[in-house]
């Protein structure tokens, strides 16, 4: 049986050094947009890696395409993100030193000093407002002289491989795409649904693609190009982190074991991919200090690990990815929106008024307590609210995951009562979009489409 089933093989030693020293390094979109979302040091170090392996790294047509479709998106949410902790730090700044003019003005012998308040306030929150109001005007350059797309540029030049030759070519990858997803084979069927909410075609060049297809587009072309090129050993570098790219076990938490089976079958049995590997940022940086001798600063494997936006001279500022994608996606189907309201992660106003939170679910335990709370938030929240309901965004690691939180929520919902409650069970794309996979309403719908 030995050698049978090399796909369930750990590598030793000696193959992942053989590996690094012979692959050819395969970058997914995510990758090149994270360099906006990255600071100045986290980016430098990124960059000089990939500078040292310039005479190995490709990237399939398709990366290239959707790095220069998506960019400026990219940026605007971060200018929109940078605008929103301006905004919070300002509330921040004066909201405390109102509340306590409210108390003095109650109570006239109080000895508390509202101006001091406030200026202790500002001196505090000040650094952390000049580095936001740097980074935002930073990114705003971005949208006339974007030096990071000319780095990438120059980097990749010579680099990217050749796109369809015609619609019936794109066609015919499509049909192979769907009967994969329909079959649960990897990669991309988790995105299956892209389309159900409209559909989600775009043209570039004349001809026209489908965004649910994408992961698929970057694997075959990549196992394309080895076979054509004689690559045997393959390093796919991603922060694509859905189950159908890896492989994931649960054990006291879930486990990433590497690329799924499926993955190295396919390209060893098929393109002569004799190893692969693969790796997200963090990871790719960590052995890259081990094969390449490469210098990469703490720091940057601090910032690595969080995408959040964090900075400053006086301490950093974590902004988590997850409530992100939603106030960018409650901002497209609100007229307010305000971060942090008597508890809840959101208050969102438009037609009507609703409570919001995110819940981030990567493991099935606590989740049913989780709600209860949500619950208990809605009954104590202040009626001068006047909320309609609670919007609640549930993101979840993998579909077992997502299985579980639904049927909890089915099965809790006898118990609601009148409660107005709508679950959107969510995930994020490889750009960072959020994607509602499935939709639980216990009363009418609380938003209307986007704007």
């Amino acid at each position: 049986m030995k050698g049978m089933f090399p796909e369930y093989d750990s590598p030793t030693e000696a193959q992942y050094k053989e590996c690094w020293e012979k692959a050819i390094f395969v970058f997914d979109t995510n990758i090149l947009l994270n360099f906006y979302r990255y600071g100045d040091l986290t980016r430098k170090d990124l960059l000089g890696v990939m500078q040292k392996l310039k005479t190995r790294i490709w990237i399939p047509h398709h990366v290239a395409a959707e790095f220069q479709r998506n960019r400026r998106g990219v940026i605007a949410k971060r200018i929109q993100a940078l605008g929103d902790i301006e905004t919070v730090l300002g509330k921040l700044e004066t909201g405390p030193g109102a509340e306590i003019e409210k108390l003095r003005t109650a109570d006239r012998h109080s000895v508390i000093d509202v101006a001091k308040v406030q200026g202790a306030l500002r001196e505090a929150i000040l650094p952390f407002k000049q580095e936001a109001a740097r980074l935002k005007q930073g990114h705003l350059a971005l949208l006339s002289d974007d030096f990071i797309k000319n780095e990438i540029e120059e980097l990749f030049h010579g680099k990217v491989g050749p796109g369809p030759e015609n619609q019936e070519a794109i066609e015919a990858l499509n049909k192979k795409a769907q009967e994969r997803y329909n079959n649960l084979i990897p990669p991309g069927f988790e995105d299956d649904d892209k389309d159900k909410d409209g559909p989600d075609a775009y043209l570039l060049h004349g001809l026209r693609y489908k965004r649910k297809y994408g992961d698929f587009f970057l694997w075959i072309q990549t196992l394309t190009h080895c076979n054509s090129k004689d690559h045997e050993h393959l390093i796919l570098i991603s922060d694509d982190r859905k189950p159908d790219w890896w492989q994931k076990l649960e054990a006291q938490g879930p486990k990433i074991q590497g690329p799924r089976p499926e993955l190295i079958s396919e390209a060893g049995r098929e393109y002569g991919v004799r190893s692969f590997l693969m790796y997200d940022t963090s990871g790719f940086l960590e052995y890259s200090k081990k094969y390449l001798d490469a210098k990469v600063s703490q720091d940057t494997f601090d910032e690595v690990s969080d995408l959040s936006a964090f900075f400053s001279p006086a301490g950093k500022l974590a902004w988590n990815t997850h409530q992100l994608a939603a106030a960018e996606w409650l901002h497209r189907r609100f007229a307010d929106v305000h971060w942090e309201v008597e508890g809840f992660d959101f208050v969102a106003a438009g037609e009507v008024r609703v409570g919001v939170e995110v819940e981030s679910v990567w493991k099935a335990e606590g989740f049913p307590h989780r709600i209860s709370l949500i619950i208990d938030k809605l009954l104590g929240a202040d009626e001068s609210l006047d909320l309609a309901g609670v919007l609640i965004f549930v993101f979840t690691g993998s579909r077992e995951i997502a299985d579980y939180v639904d049927k909890v929520i089915v099965e809790k919902s006898k118990h609601f009562g009148s409660f107005q409650l709508q679950f959107l069970l969510c995930s994020l794309d490889s750009q960072g979009e959020l994607v509602v996979n499935k939709e639980i309403r216990i009363g009418p719908s609380l938003f209307t489409t986007s704007r």
